[in-house]
């Protein structure tokens, strides 16, 4: 009788299915992470809030993301957040990841440079920005055309409704919407989705 070796190796057909029903099952602790800092920060706003009237304090760049002006500005920005959050990380926790640093970053940057005559910023908004359009283009990419198609369009039209108003839509306030950090985080979503490997590949 002889013994001989049986090797077997898996389709990418079947490690897609694999990994994409791992993807279902996973924990999303990034994005509950994000938005457990955002409402722990919250009691602290004028602390962590941009400020360029204060000096020495660059980590106010990162912080003033995660505090809101009031209790209408914060529930819509973590609500959004959470529910695009969760839905991408569990398509792909690379690309999520990526699409919340890059718009922090973009949104940071933005405001530095165009909103010149604004001395203060707060707001989760440019990241649930990035992270619905990261979600569309995911997505896309995975096939799944009109769920694709109705969160692109429906961001472009929350964007290009703030930029008629000049105002923000939906949350009460008397603060000033910026658009332009909303295209910033969109375009930092976008972005993420050609950083996180192959379709199919997602950790």
């Amino acid at each position: 009788m002889s013994g001989g070796a049986v090797t077997a190796s898996r389709t990418p057909a079947t490690t897609g299915n694999r990994r994409r029903r791992l993807g279902e099952r996973r924990w999303p602790w990034v994005t509950l992470a994000l938005v457990l800092a955002s409402l722990a920060a919250q009691p602290f706003a004028s602390s962590l809030k941009v400020d360029r009237d204060v000096t020495g304090e660059l980590w106010r760049w990162l912080t003033g993301h995660l505090v809101h002006w009031n209790t209408s500005h914060q529930l819509w920005d973590v609500v959004m957040t959470a529910v695009f959050g969760i839905w991408l990380e569990r398509l792909s926790r690379r690309a999520m990841m990526i699409a919340v640093v890059l718009a922090l970053l973009y949104g940071s940057m933005v405001f530095a440079t165009v909103e010149t005559d604004l001395a203060t910023y707060r707001g989760l908004s440019g990241i649930a920005c990035g992270l619905v359009a990261a979600c569309g283009v995911v997505l896309w990419q995975r096939g799944d055309l009109l769920a694709s198609l109705v969160l692109l369009v429906g961001l472009v039209a929350k964007v290009l409704g703030e930029v008629i108003a000049g105002d923000a839509l939906f949350v009460d306030g008397t603060f000033e919407s910026l658009p332009s950090v909303h295209i910033a985080g969109a375009a930092a979503g976008i972005v993420a989705t050609f950083c996180r490997g192959r379709p199919g590949d997602e950790r």
